[in-house]
């Protein structure tokens, strides 16, 4: 009997998980296409620029997601329709509060920039700074969508805005007024009608939380974020950092070179993130260990074959591929683009046993593998880095992650298995708590 419903359960998470990889494909689509007209479309030092400004927005993402985005999956998992609602309401008021504490970082660090006459990285930062708020809520209001779960919404609400970033951008070009800043204004933009629309789908415009409430949802949030946030700001470490990094050595060009190659193997990272992501309330809904680690099994085996059979040709063919995706503007050492591809791969093992500690809301044990990679990044990937170039950012890319997934794999095989009852797994969670 259990076994039957093991299975059930596993066959609901892959369901979920297919339209989450649409709902992945389509946003990651978004990013990737975005991407590629920019390098084709701005000069290098500009598009380096935008890589550059987007990687410290993701940093802001990153905080943004541990607060919200990730307590969300855990707790709002174990909660019926009318809660959820409510929950979710609370949500965006948080999120409008932390959002605006972020834009103020961001204008921050855009005056600083310009000052410093790096006019161009500043005006990405200014852009980003009025943007964020808009393309964070987005972030939100999708991944709300899985926890019910309902993620062909998700899936929608990507689809819209593929289309309308990439239509305003074209416009931009055409009207010849395309640059880093204006990229990111439209992107927000573009945001708006899909966030509109999940938005009515979740009801959230009819919900409210009380104060009490409100103050619960907070200090749980709060809580789960102690451990989550330094981890959230560790994990963009490995995957960031090193956009930043190859400046010290080839400039902004050099930026825009390996945001060039990392582009080959983006799909896979966001279809990653987003089976991952579904993952996460399938685990935490398991009712018995056995179900617990069937769904994992499942889980650790699509991720794995699906990041495997998009890498392999983009190795394979990466010459002709940069050449025929960038109109011959960047250049593809196979190595280098190996390398990026082993970190792509080591994202699919890092996000399913992710997943496994994340839906126990045990935060601070995804905390250790992250700290172990900012280390290795922050001394053999610079040395790295500033010996090699471009190649040596490949290599601390690849490093890095092979370091979060050896510690992270440690701590999950430490989990035993048992078909003992889940009941009260995460941390004395109540169902009927918002």
């Amino acid at each position: 009997m259990n076994a039957a419903v093991g299975d059930e359960h596993g066959r609901g998470w892959l369901r979920q998980g297919g339209w989450a990889l649409v709902d992945q494909a389509l946003f990651a689509g978004t990013n990737f296409l975005t991407n590629v007209l920019l390098a084709r479309w701005l000069a290098a030092p500009e598009f380096g620029a935008f890589t550059v400004g987007f990687s410290v927005f993701l940093l802001l993402g990153t905080v943004h997601t541990a607060f919200l985005t990730e307590p969300m999956l855990v707790y709002g998992a174990r909660q019926d329709a009318q809660a959820l609602r409510k929950y979710f309401g609370g949500l965006v008021h948080l999120h409008a509060g932390l959002a605006a504490l972020g834009a103020v970082g961001l204008v921050g660090l855009g005056a600083m920039q310009w000052v410093l006459g790096a006019h161009s990285l500043g005006g990405v930062l200014g852009a980003l700074a009025l943007s964020a708020p808009l393309i964070l809520l987005l972030w939100l209001l999708r991944r709300a969508c899985y926890v019910l779960p309902r993620q062909r919404d998700a899936a929608v609400a990507s689809s819209v805005y593929l289309v309308l970033t990439i239509l305003a951008i074209s416009f931009l070009r055409l009207a010849d007024a395309l640059s880093g800043a204006t990229a990111v204004a439209a992107m927000a933009l573009a945001s708006v009608p899909p966030g509109v629309w999940v938005a009515r789908r979740l009801a959230i415009s009819r919900a409210s939380l009380g104060w009490s409430e409100a103050r619960a949802v907070l200090a749980r949030h709060v809580r789960y974020a102690r451990w989550a946030a330094p981890a959230a700001l560790l994990e963009w470490i490995p995957t960031n950092a090193y956009y930043v990094l190859v400046t010290l050595r080839g400039g902004l060009d050099a930026s825009a070179t390996l945001r060039a190659l990392v582009n080959l193997v983006v799909p896979v990272v966001h279809a990653n993130a987003a089976l991952s992501t579904s993952l996460i309330p399938a685990l935490a809904r398991a009712q018995t260990r056995q179900e617990f680690w069937r769904t994992f099994r499942l889980g650790s085996v699509v991720l794995g074959l699906g990041a495997l059979a998009w890498l392999a040709p983009v190795v394979v063919f990466s010459r002709p591929l940069v050449g025929w995706l960038y109109g011959g503007r960047y250049a593809a050492d196979q190595v280098t683009v190996a390398l990026v591809a082993v970190f792509a791969l080591l994202t699919a093992v890092v996000g399913a046993m992710s997943a496994v500690l994340r839906s126990e809301a045990r935060p601070e044990r995804v905390f250790w593998p992250y700290a172990l990679s900012a280390m290795v990044t922050c001394s053999v990937g610079l040395w790295l880095v500033l010996r090699r170039g471009l190649l040596g950012a490949a290599a601390g890319f690849a490093l890095s992650w092979v370091a979060v997934a050896v510690v992270m794999g440690l701590l999950v095989i430490a989990m035993k298995p048992s078909t003992l009852p889940r009941s009260g797994h995460a941390s004395g969670i109540e169902r009927s708590q918002p």
